[in-house]
């Protein structure tokens, strides 16, 4: 879950035990979480019914790593009210800004994250081929922390109008 630790930043300002004691509420806390990018994975399910197990098994740490981001956008949502741009989760949890909500919200929120994926690019001025886009995925390519950097100066120009406080 600390791949976007949004959830336990709350956490830790407003548990009494961490000794911040700050107030809940839609207009007393107000959490703006900044991504570094994530992209859909696409695999060929042909391809993957031949694959052995071991090769599954490399697979494991990015789907935790996924299964985790987007958790914890779905507890964001949940507990807090969202203020930012609305945006798909993913294909089953796609419209969480009509949850009906017996309480008020924690805090307001906003999450801002690149999506590395072809027409998220695009609408930003970039012309990235599949393989480059793959590749700016994976995050560790020292060889793209230009494009990285440039990708994210481009989004952030795009979002500073959103920005409410």
């Amino acid at each position: 879950m600390a791949n976007n630790p949004a959830w336990q930043t709350f956490l830790a300002a407003t548990v009494p035990s961490f000794g911040f004691h700050w107030k809940t509420g839609q207009s007393e806390l107000f959490i703006t979480s900044i991504g570094t990018g994530n992209g859909l994975k696409k695999e060929d399910p042909d391809k993957l019914v031949n694959e052995k197990a071991v090769t599954w098994a490399t697979k494991i740490p990015d789907l935790f790593m996924t299964d985790a981001l987007e958790m914890n956008d779905i507890i964001m949502h949940v507990a807090g009210k969202n203020i930012g741009p609305d945006y798909k989760v993913d294909s089953q949890f796609y419209d969480l800004s009509q949850i009906s909500k017996e309480n008020q919200p924690l805090f307001s929120y906003q999450r801002y994250n690149v999506k590395l994926q072809s027409d998220f690019l695009q609408d930003l001025g970039f012309n990235y081929s599949d393989e480059e886009i793959k590749s700016l995925k994976e995050m560790d390519h020292y060889e793209n922390m230009d494009k990285l950097l440039e990708i994210g100066k481009k989004y952030g120009e795009s979002i500073m109008g959103s920005f409410k406080l």
